[in-house]
């Protein structure tokens, strides 16, 4: 089964206004940009990404209903309502699930997961030899029939969902989950004409000044819809300038893609590349 490592429903907010159901990737290739335009479903995603690699042929498709079903869409609702509507005001459970989104958005590629793989493996090795299983009732987007076959130490349940639990554990653990309902947001909306966000492999930044002790996470939600979260408001961007903050985000999400990122080739920081033609089509 074909895993999305950025969710189709994230990809299609980038779709060309001329072209239904497709959008523009522009890859990073020796020094060039060559660019595609794809569909967002054939994309940033990998065959059974989440599964762990078995011999006795179980079936992995469950991962991705979970982190669809639990994770994805829960972020979606909230984030359409911010996209289209400008009075929405998000609430602390809203913020919670866009927060848990991006968290699992970095955790969830395939090389997070390979470098993720061989601990999840010998863990659930140790725990089947000792005859031992897991405690993991605190992780809110596991169902609770895999936390059952985690505390039994069942071992198809353990090994068909290892991954799946390992994200979870971290995305709960992490220092921007827990402080979510104390960190300060902004929506920041582009109003320009002519500028837009791209998105890319990586799709929230962490973004640290030198000399601060302040991060800010950013991610942009749609070509003209960012979020931008952080502990303490000194670090709350307040853009004077439109398009530099756009060629900013633009550029720093282009240096933190592994491989590729989804936009409008007129995008600041992403129209000034040369760009070499992927499929023999023009952007």
């Amino acid at each position: 089964m074909y895993h999305h490592y950025v969710p189709v429903s994230h990809l299609s907010r980038w779709q060309r206004p001329e072209v239904s159901n497709e959008v523009f990737r522009f890859v990073k290739s020796d020094g060039e940009v060559r660019y595609y335009s794809n569909s967002p479903r054939s994309i940033l995603g990998q065959d059974n990404l989440y599964a762990l690699s078995l011999q006795d042929g179980l079936d992995h498709t469950l991962e991705h209903d979970v982190m669809t079903s639990m994770v994805d869409n829960p972020y979606l609702e909230v984030a359409n309502r911010l996209i289209s509507d400008i009075h929405f005001r998000p609430q602390p459970a809203d913020y919670l699930m866009l927060a848990r989104f991006f968290l699992a958005s970095l955790l969830r590629t395939p090389w997070a997961i390979d470098e993720m793989r061989p601990k999840v493996n010998q863990g659930i090795s140790e725990a089947l030899a000792s005859g031992g299983g897991f405690d993991i009732q605190d992780l809110s987007f596991v169902p609770d029939e895999i936390k059952v076959g985690f505390e039994k130490g069942d071992r198809v349940t353990m090994l068909k969902h290892g991954v799946l639990v390992a994200i979870a554990q971290q995305v709960e653990k992490s220092e921007l989950l827990a402080s979510h309902s104390k960190c300060h947001k902004r929506v920041i909306r582009l109003t320009q004409p002519g500028l837009s966000f791209i998105t890319g492999d990586r799709i929230m930044l962490m973004m640290q000044e030198k000399g601060s002790h302040v991060r800010t996470h950013i991610a942009p939600l749609s070509p003209h819809v960012c979020l931008a979260m952080v502990s303490d408001r000194s670090g709350l961007p307040s853009p004077t300038s439109q398009e530099l903050f756009c060629r900013l985000v633009n550029e720093e999400m282009w240096n933190a893609a592994r491989g590729s990122v989804v936009g409008f080739p007129n995008a600041p920081g992403l129209c000034e590349r040369t760009l070499v033609r992927g499929d023999g089509r023009r952007p």
